[in-house]
């Protein structure tokens, strides 16, 4: 399965090994992941207007069997591309830490909400 990861975006990657985490897990259960921020901007190499950058991850999550929403901080990009896989009828699976506060609005988009606090209880 084809899955794009929408995470919040830090300008210092500082999520860059949560991400490479979540994408291994994935991997070895079968899956493959697309991420903008490590897919398209190269972990910041390469710049988009945010204009551009939104269109490219709307075509990813076009071309994807789901799109796993990574929950722990809120971010607007995230909530945009969300809302776009709903509206294209793309399942969405929202995974946090234990803590975290999902708004009302990703779970009722979500078909799927897992709490983990490890990386490896992410199992789709």
């Amino acid at each position: 399965m084809k899955i794009y990861l929408a995470i919040k975006f830090h300008p210092n990657n500082q999520n860059q090994p949560l991400i490479e985490e979540i994408s291994e897990q994935l991997s070895k259960l079968g899956h493959s992941t697309v991420c903008a921020v490590r897919d398209f901007e190269n972990w910041g190499k390469q710049q988009f207007e945010p204009r551009d950058l939104l269109l490219k991850a709307f075509k990813a999550i076009e071309d994807s069997d789901l799109v796993l929403v990574e929950a722990t901080e809120k971010g607007m990009g995230v909530g945009i591309e969300a809302g776009f896989a709903f509206a294209k009828n793309i399942p969405i699976v929202t995974v946090a830490k234990p803590d975290s506060d999902i708004s009302i609005n990703l779970r009722s988009l979500s078909r799927k909400v897992i709490r983990y606090s490890h990386v490896r209880e992410i199992v789709l």
